[in-house]
């Protein structure tokens, strides 16, 4: 299996608002107070198979079954999803966590890929 990755950065801005004081509230627009900016991080990852893995996966029907759990406590991911068209996003404020996101999902594509070549073929 090979591991396939992008990666984002994403700047975001809040904003405080004041709501004007009556009569005018329901006339004048909310009055802009302080605007705070934060970094959040995104990866995105995939897995592509080659001809023999999809061969494997496809006579064994593993589509449905478990390829990767990322976290501990959380979503299970499938050979279906992780080998298809789209990124499965995983959003952070902390790099170092995507980081170790990155290991496991990396970790896990290489057991595979070394359970599939233990298998004969049939």
């Amino acid at each position: 299996m090979e591991c396939a990755f992008k990666r984002v950065i994403v700047s975001d801005t809040w904003r405080h608002f004041t709501q004007r004081r009556w009569p005018l509230c329901w006339v004048l627009p909310p009055i802009q107070g302080d605007s705070y900016e934060f970094l959040s991080y995104a990866l995105g990852y995939r897995w592509e198979a080659n001809e023999r893995e999809l061969e494997l996966i496809r006579s064994y029907k593993m589509y449905g079954e478990i390829a990767i759990q990322p976290h501990k406590q959380g979503i299970r991911i499938t050979f279906a999803d992780i080998l298809g068209p789209e990124y499965i996003p995983e959003v952070n404020c902390s790099q170092s966590e995507l980081l170790n996101m990155e290991i496991r999902v990396r970790q896990a594509a290489i057991s595979w890929s070394r359970f599939f070549e233990t298998i004969q073929d049939a």
